[in-house]
C-alpha cells in the first residue's frame, strides 16, 4: 500500500502515521512520511540531486508529460463511469470488484512502469516484507519521472472515488497520501488473514487494489485475494478494540486478480488474505497491483469509539499494539 492536482506536480497532506503500518519494511504500510506540496518533483529517478531543465529530459519523457492533462482527463472519465457500480455495492457489502476499468492497452503499459520499478531494479530501491515476500514502493511525487502512469492512476483514483464514497463513514481526503505500488515476484509469497487498519491515528478507512495482470492464472500461479467474513458470533466491536479469533470468521470466494479489476473494500471491516503465490515462468510472472487508500479528512468522526477491531493473527496483534501506544 494508499496531491489532487499532479501532472508533475506535488502531492497533498500526508496521513499520520501508524507506528505498526509506517514502518519502511511492511510492505503494506501507508506512506511512512511527510510530503510537501512542490511545483514539480525536485529529485532525480535516482534520488541523486535535482533534476535539470526540460531541455535535458528525453524526448519520449517530454511528450508523455505533454500529455498529462489530456490522459488524465479520458483516465477520470473511464473511472467515473464505472464509480457508481462500487459505491452502490459498498453501501450494503464490506466488499466489491469490477472488471474492465482502464482497458487492456493502459492496464499494460502501467504494468511495464511497474516492472521496470520493481522488477529490476536494486534491492535497495525496494521495499521488502519479511513476512510476505513481496516487494513495494510509497507513490509519492518523486515517482513521477520513473512511473507517470502508475502516480497519475493514484491521484485520479482519490479524486473520483473520495467525494464519492464520504456518505457511510463522513469525509474522505481525496489527496492520494497513501498510496502503493506492490509485486509479489519469483520468490512467491502470501498474506495472512488481517484487518489493515487498527485504529489510533491511523486515517485510512478505504482500499482500491488495482490489478496489472493480464492473462493471470490463478490455477498455475494461486495469489487470489481471499476476503473473509466476520460471524454472527464476533464480540462488539469495543475500545479498545475488540480481538478476532479464528473461530469466528471464514473465508469467502476468493478473486483473482486479473488485469485491470479493482477490488473495493472498507480497511477496517474486512479481514482479508492473499494465497500462496507461484511464479514458474519467472519475472513475466509477477503479480502486480496499486493500492490507494482513502482517508478520513483531518478532525473527522470516523474512527469514534467502538469501531476498531483487531486481526486475527499474531504479527497483527502486535502491529496493532504498537500503533495504539502512546506516542
Amino acid at each position: 500500500r494508499r496531491g489532487v492536482e499532479m501532472a508533475a506536480k506535488g502531492f497533498g497532506k500526508q496521513p499520520a502515521k501508524a507506528k505498526g503500518f509506517g514502518a519502511a519494511k511492511k510492505a503494506s504500510s501507508p506512506p511512512p512520511k511527510k510530503k510537501t506540496a512542490t511545483a514539480a518533483p525536485q529529485k532525480s529517478a535516482e534520488g541523486g540531486g535535482t533534476t535539470a531543465g526540460k531541455q535535458d529530459m528525453h524526448p519520449a519523457l517530454l511528450a508523455l508529460i505533454a500529455e498529462t492533462p489530456q490522459r488524465r482527463a479520458e483516465r477520470q472519465a473511464l473511472l467515473e463511469a464505472r464509480a457508481p457500480e462500487i459505491v452502490e455495492e459498498l453501501q450494503t457489502r464490506t466488499h466489491c470488484f469490477i472488471d474492465g476499468v482502464l482497458g487492456e492497452d493502459m492496464c499494460a503499459a502501467m504494468r511495464a512502469e511497474a516492472m521496470r520499478l520493481l522488477g529490476d531494479k536494486a534491492l535497495e530501491d525496494k521495499i521488502i516484507d519479511t513476512d510476505t515476500r513481496a516487494a513495494s514502493v510509497v507513490i509519492e511525487p518523486e515517482l513521477f519521472l520513473q512511473a507517470p502512469l502508475v502516480t497519475e492512476y493514484a491521484l485520479d483514483c482519490a479524486k473520483v472515488f473520495a467525494p464519492l464514497l464520504s456518505g457511510k463513514n463522513g469525509p474522505l481526503s481525496d489527496d492520494a497520501s497513501a498510496s502503493m505500488l506492490a509485486c509479489y515476484g519469483v520468490d512467491g509469497g502470501n498474506f495472512n488473514v488481517h484487518i489493515d487498519n487498527h485504529g489510533n491515528k491511523d486515517r485510512r478507512v478505504l482500499t482500491l487494489i488495482y490489478y496489472m495482470n493480464p492473462g493471470y492464472d490463478s490455477e498455475r500461479q494461486g495469489g487470489r485475494f481471499v476476503p473473509w467474513e466476520i460471524t454472527e458470533d464476533a464480540p462488539p466491536k469495543t475500545e479498545p478494540p475488540t480481538k478476532l479469533s479464528s473461530d469466528v470468521i471464514r473465508p469467502l470466494e476468493p478473486i483473482d486478480p486479473v488485469g485491470d479489476r479493482i477490488i473495493a473494500f472498507w480497511t477496517c471491516e474486512l479481514p482479508h488474505s492473499v494465497e500462496e503465490f507461484r511464479a514458474p515462468l519467472g519475472k513475466p510472472d509477477g503479480r502486480y497491483a496499486i493500492t490507494v487508500w482513502l482517508t478520513a479528512e483531518e478532525g473527522s468522526d470516523v474512527f469514534a469509539s467502538g469501531r476498531h477491531i483487531l486481526s486475527p493473527t499474531e504479527a497483527h496483534d502486535q502491529r496493532a499494539v504498537q500503533e495504539r501506544a502512546p506516542s
